[in-house]
């Protein structure tokens, strides 16, 4: 027996065989209530005795009062749904007198609720929404996820069940978000609800454990095992009659534990059902008494009353007609006392179908007769349909076969209608399966992007590592050729072995792949000149040339080096990772102005210690496409390469333009300038070796050698044109 969302109401058929044993009261309670105001039978009057003795203390603030009348107001739910009524219109008449709009809130769920079981559905969900409102307003998110839970409920109880789903997963996406396990819990079993009145009893079980999972994590063991006995009642459905009770057992051991009688009720109900759907009518029978007995106790109409009933349909079961007639009799008289409207028409139905098995249509055609109009008036389709299909039997056994024809016909009309809904209900199904398979297969994609991100990752790391690992290779063999550069400035011999060690490096590293020999050179070219720059101030300060009052002046200039240093090293990185790809560079918006400032304040010492005008025009918005990091490497090397060859007293100008879509770079010196065959071998990237500047400066040959490369990577063209003694010039083309 599933006890969130609505009790399951099964119709009893004609015949023994067809009988279900599932037979549950029909009660407009939503799921949710059940799930946040769920309390144990033994202690639901301690609690209404508590919240009475307090509301009766005169010194109680007026929003604890509010808060206590609507916890008063949901324990009348299932006893005295007027009290109930009365109890939220003094909570909503008190909120609004003190504007008390979060107890505004709780006291419209509460009429909302009443009306709904009052039949007053047109005023529920207004109540719904202004209270939804309110808790959004107030960002009250544990408000707003229980109002759409009880939306969710309304839904449910309408059979749309579409509605109902989204109502639940938003009341759960909600949860999720703010680590609310029970709200977590609550929706997860009622989306399970769904799947099972649907028919899809595999879905409903795996959201019942996914519900129960989280009533384990917040400790919440009345809802644990109000869920065990949904997984039940669901195996029950599936004729897994071992699973079934296996779950039950697990339930009724946790309400035991916590004193939860009503639940003990539910569980052996559940016990009684499974025993009856396996025809074990006997241990079934033992079941119900044991919950009967329980229900007296309690004093609980409609437990007396499900319980009974299907003690009745047990005995019918093993044929003993005067035992089923004596239990239909107590559970009339009860739904009667109880002027209960849905548990007078399913008795009555049951005490037809005993006559018409004794052939005692006469009495039979009395009893239904009544029943049939009081189901036409309540509009309740299936019991019409089981009664007109049993007066049809009764009239054809008196031999009236017109009145027979007549309901065998309203017997078939109302078929059609329940078969329309039956038919709507598979359609939803199909709808809500086809949605799962989307998101099963939407989270099977995501799996593996996932995987293939990590993937990716590891492998990226594996690089960065392997970068890493070079990198400190070449800072260490930078810090041995620091050290013996300036041996060799003291020592002739020293200066020879340290060519030599050199030159057997250069050797070794020529066998590495061509990756790591442009790492390699890149590194040595670019981080030349900052060297150079500490490699010549050092000294001054061993020899005492510069005190170190005197040295606070080059420190700015020292740091500045430095930082260029550490600029390069991570631009190199980028360069790497880059390199290692084929194809074109990844393309940005590259600010032309920027990238020439940044290179000509990294050369301006170098140039200001040759006494050369080193100068720029770059107009400020002036933008090419290309990788960044490239282009400043082929503006960094242009200058160099100018500031290098430049004699004293000379001049380096960058320019840049645009036309045609081109951004036009060009670099102008007055140095030593190159001879033909010199241009040739720059163009044709066959440079075998590199000349001394004119401050004696060594350079390596690969400054514009990888100028070629960056400019064919970025789409660009170099134009030169040079004459020895008077100078060179350097035209760069690049996207615009």
């Amino acid at each position: 027996m599933k006890v969130f969302v609505i009790f399951k109401h099964t119709d009893h058929s004609l015949t023994i065989d067809n009988l279900s044993f599932v037979h549950y009261f029909k009660l407009k309670a939503l799921s949710l209530l059940l799930i946040l105001y769920c309390t144990t039978a033994s202690g639901q009057q301690r609690q209404i005795d508590s919240i009475i003795h307090l509301l009766r203390k005169g010194n109680i603030a007026d929003t604890k009062r509010v808060n206590l009348l609507t916890s008063l107001a949901m324990n009348y739910q299932y006893s005295n749904v007027d009290t109930m009524v009365i109890l939220g219109a003094e909570a909503l008449r008190l909120s609004d007198k003190i504007r008390y709009t979060k107890g505004r809130a709780q006291a419209l769920i509460i009429t909302g609720i009443a009306d709904d079981i009052r039949g007053s559905s047109h005023l529920t969900m207004s109540r719904y929404d202004e209270a939804l409102k309110i808790y959004r307003k107030l960002e009250d998110r544990i408000g707003e996820a229980r109002v759409l839970n009880v939306i969710a409920g309304y839904y449910y109880h309408k059979t749309d069940y579409t509605s109902a789903l989204e109502h639940f997963k938003a009341s759960l996406a909600i949860s999720q978000n703010i680590k609310d396990r029970k709200g977590q819990g609550t929706a997860l079993i009622n989306i399970g609800n769904i799947y099972s009145e649907l028919g899809s009893y595999t879905r409903a079980v795996h959201y019942y454990f996914l519900g129960l999972k989280e009533f384990e994590a917040a400790g919440d063991m009345i809802n644990r095992s109000m869920t065990l006995s949904n997984i039940a009642s669901t195996y029950t459905d599936m004729k897994q009659f071992r699973e079934a009770t296996i779950y039950n057992d697990e339930s009724l051991k946790l309400n035991e534990a916590t004193g939860n009688q009503r639940g003990i009720m539910q569980n052996l109900l559940n016990d009684g059902i499974i025993h009856s759907s396996g025809k074990e009518y006997q241990k079934a029978l033992e079941a119900f008494r044991k919950a009967a007995d329980l229900a007296d106790q309690t004093g609980d109409f409609y437990w007396t009353y499900l319980c009974k009933e299907n003690m009745a349909i047990a005995f019918q079961g093993l044929k003993q007609t005067d035992s089923a007639f004596k239990y239909y009799r107590q559970c009339l008289a009860a739904a009667e006392k109880a002027e209960d409207v849905g548990a007078i028409i399913s008795t009555r139905s049951g005490i037809a179908s005993l006559l018409l098995l004794r052939k005692d249509a006469k009495e039979a055609i009395a009893t239904l007769e009544d029943c049939y109009v009081l189901a036409a008036q309540n509009g309740l389709v299936p019991e019409l349909w089981k009664i007109s299909g049993q007066l049809a039997e009764a009239y054809e056994q008196t031999g009236n076969a017109a009145l027979a024809l007549r309901y065998f016909k309203s017997h078939l009309q109302y078929g059609d209608s329940l078969q329309s809904d039956s038919v709507r209900q598979k359609v939803q199904r199909l709808q809500f399966d086809h949605e799962m398979e989307v998101k099963e297969s939407q989270i099977g994609l995501l799996e593996k992007e996932q995987k293939v991100s990590a993937k990716l990752l590891r492998q990226q790391k594996e690089i960065v590592l392997l970068f890493g690992g070079g990198l400190m290779i070449v800072l260490i063999l930078a810090t041995i050729l620091f050290h013996h550069r300036r041996k060799l400035k003291q020592n002739n011999e020293a200066l020879i072995a340290g060519k030599n060690e050199i030159k057997e490096q250069s050797r070794r590293l020529e066998e590495m792949n061509v990756f790591k020999d442009k790492v390699i050179s890149i590194l040595s070219h670019d981080l030349r000149s900052p060297l150079n720059a500490l490699e010549a101030t050092l000294p001054l300060m061993e020899e005492g040339a510069i005190t170190p009052e005197e040295f606070g002046s080059v420190k700015v200039e020292m740091e500045k080096q430095l930082k260029s240093i550490h600029a390069l090293i991570d631009n190199l990185v980028v360069w790497s990772k880059g390199n290692m790809e084929t194809g074109k560079s990844s393309n940005s918006r590259v600010m032309i102005h920027d990238v020439v400032y940044q290179n000509k304040s990294l050369l301006e010492s170098a140039a200001a210690m040759k006494k050369i005008n080193l100068t720029s025009d770059i107009p400020l918005d002036l933008t090419a496409k290309g990788n960044s990091n490239e282009i400043s490497a082929v503006v960094r090397n242009l200058l160099a390469n100018g500031v290098k060859f430049t004699a004293s007293g000379g001049m380096v100008h960058i320019e840049a333009s645009s036309d045609n879509n081109r951004c036009i770079i060009t670099v102008t010196d007055n140095g030593i300038g190159m001879s033909e065959d010199e241009v040739l071998m720059l163009r044709n990237n066959s440079w075998q070796h590199g000349n001394y500047g004119t401050g004696g400066e060594k350079g390596s040959g690969l400054g514009l050698t990888l100028c070629n490369e960056f400019i064919r990577k970025n789409e660009g063209s170099l134009q030169i044109s040079s004459e020895p003694g008077k100078g060179s010039r350097f035209i760069v083309t690049f996207p615009a």
